[in-house]
Formats: C-alpha cells, sequence, structure tokens
C-alpha cells in the first residue's frame, strides 16, 4: 500500500516545491527533491520502525520520516504539519523555528 501511493505521489510530485533541504548527516535516508527517488519507503533506526511520510500546503510537499507505530495516526499528523507549514507561509514574519519531537509515540509539541 505505501510503495502504491508512493507512486501514485510521484506522478504529481513535479508540480509542488520540495521544502525539504539535502541534509547529508542524517541518520535516515535524505528526503531532499534530489534524493526523494532513492530513499526507501521505509527505514530503520535504532530498532524503530519509520515510513515516509508528506504534508502539502500552498503548493509546497514536506516529505518526513514518521515513526511505524504511529501510522494509526497517520493522517493527523500529515494534517496537523499541512496546517503549521500553511501557517508559517501565510504569516512569514511571525514564523519562529518549532520542533517536532516523538517521545514515548505520542507527538509533542515544544517552543
Amino acid at each position: 500500500m505505501i510503495g502504491e501511493s508512493l507512486r501514485t505521489w510521484g506522478r504529481y510530485h513535479r508540480l509542488v516545491r520540495h521544502f525539504n533541504a539535502h541534509d547529508p548527516d542524517s541518520r535516515l535516508p535524505c528526503l531532499c527533491q534530489r534524493c526523494f527517488a532513492d530513499a526507501p519507503p521505509r527505514a530503520s533506526l535504532e530498532g524503530v520502525d519509520f515510513v515516509q511520510a508528506q504534508a502539502v500546503a500552498e503548493g509546497r510537499v514536506l516529505h518526513f520520516w514518521l515513526p511505524a507505530d504511529l501510522e494509526s495516526v497517520r493522517d493527523q499528523v500529515c494534517e496537523r504539519v499541512a496546517r503549521r507549514m500553511k501557517h508559517n507561509l501565510d504569516n512569514p514574519t511571525k514564523a519562529r523555528p518549532r520542533a517536532l519531537w516523538f517521545n514515548h509515540y505520542r507527538l509533542k509539541r515544544t517552543w
């Protein structure tokens, strides 16, 4: 299912601007525009499995790694990330760096 959705997504991928910057030091595969095509749909790091997810807002796409245990709330996480992207793009002077981190597999915001 994930592989099929990524293939379908690939058809539309050229229509949006890629938000990810290249991160050669990441311990998970980079999801920038250059590396995205070669990135696997799933990855593991220190015993935690991750799946690719993406959020789209204002013609831009952000790809990120989601812990596989959170796949049941994937739509809510992607929607939340997309809303924050839209807010930051609509209000660039009010946008501040925000960190999203996973603790005990619950999405927590810190800012």
